[in-house]
């Protein structure tokens, strides 16, 4: 993108161009322009409450702290204090903790269709959800 440092050199207009781009909204606006930048946080906000969604839905509570913790690691992102869009790293760790949501539901399920094949024993104590 044009707003990373390197590019600097490579640009034929860097005189017409902002020089205030040092956090996340000004790069997303710089490069992406401001509708651009509302359809990133637009996307990043339904990306965090569909990741809430499905953390509601875990039972384990094991399962349930896991996804309910990478959820909250969105929060950042969702107020531009992480350098998303410049800095790769923060990047991918953004989709992996999207990606271990989305792993903590699907092993509360297998955990969920595991117990249901377990024949249930009269000496067993079960919760009641």
């Amino acid at each position: 993108g044009t707003a990373q440092p390197a590019m600097e050199r490579y640009l034929t207009n860097r005189k017409d161009m902002p020089v205030y781009w040092e956090v996340e909204y000004e790069r997303i606006s710089l490069e992406m322009g401001f509708i651009g930048y509302i359809v990133i946080m637009l996307l990043r906000y339904v990306v965090f409450f569909t990741c809430y969604a499905i953390s509601k839905k875990v039972k384990k509570l094991e399962y349930k702290i896991l996804a309910l913790q990478m959820t909250m690691f969105q929060i950042p992102f969702l107020l531009n204090l992480q350098t998303n869009i410049y800095n790769y790293i923060d990047g991918m760790f953004y989709w992996i903790a999207i990606g271990v949501v989305y792993f903590a539901y699907y092993i509360d399920l297998k955990y969920k269709a595991e117990q249901e094949k377990i024949e249930p024993s009269p000496t067993a104590t079960y919760r009641w959800d």
